[in-house]
């Protein structure tokens, strides 16, 4: 049991390493993108400069999420931060067809947060992808980006990340 702990926390420690490279890898490739010849062969993707991520996790985000953030940077409603801090590689694989989901609420942003494909069941906010990219925690005010309707959830403390099947309490 200990050591399953061990492993457990080594494995989170990866996981945190790796969001923390998201960013820089995601600008080297730019830049080498920005001064290499496109004669001389494939562009380089940020995934090209990964050194803490796990290698025996393939990551899987549904398709519908993929096509959602996608979307949203298409008409201007992605906010610039967390296009620097997503896995570009990992949206496009598993991109779907593009058709937005009917009756769907697409995103709810905030200071520093945004959930893509909320719902809510209960007391709890559900969605299959989410960003965070600020260490507040407490209450915080999220809107819909299609609507403008205004809701508040509990954001617990961490560190800046993005979550799949991430789940928030509604703030009273």
């Amino acid at each position: 049991m200990i050591l399953q702990a061990l492993e457990h926390g080594a494995k989170l420690k990866l996981e945190a390493l790796h969001h923390q490279e998201l960013g820089i890898a995601t600008l080297t490739s730019c830049f080498i993108n920005a001064n290499r010849d496109p004669k001389k062969g494939e562009p380089a993707k940020a995934s090209d400069f990964f050194y803490f991520q796990p290698k025996d996790q393939k990551i899987k985000i549904p398709a519908p999420a993929c096509d959602t953030f996608f979307a949203l940077t298409k008409e201007n409603k992605m906010p610039g931060w967390v296009v620097g801090m997503a896995p570009m590689d990992t949206l496009r694989a598993h991109k779907g067809n593009g058709k937005r989901l009917p009756g769907r609420v697409r995103a709810w942003s905030g200071d520093g947060v945004l959930l893509i494909l909320p719902h809510i069941e209960g007391n709890t906010v559900r969605c299959p992808l989410a960003f965070v990219s600020t260490k507040r925690q407490g209450s915080l005010s999220l809107r819909d980006v299609d609507s403008g309707t205004l809701f508040r959830v509990q954001l617990p403390p961490g560190e800046r990340r993005w979550v799949l099947g991430a789940e928030f309490k509604i703030a009273e």
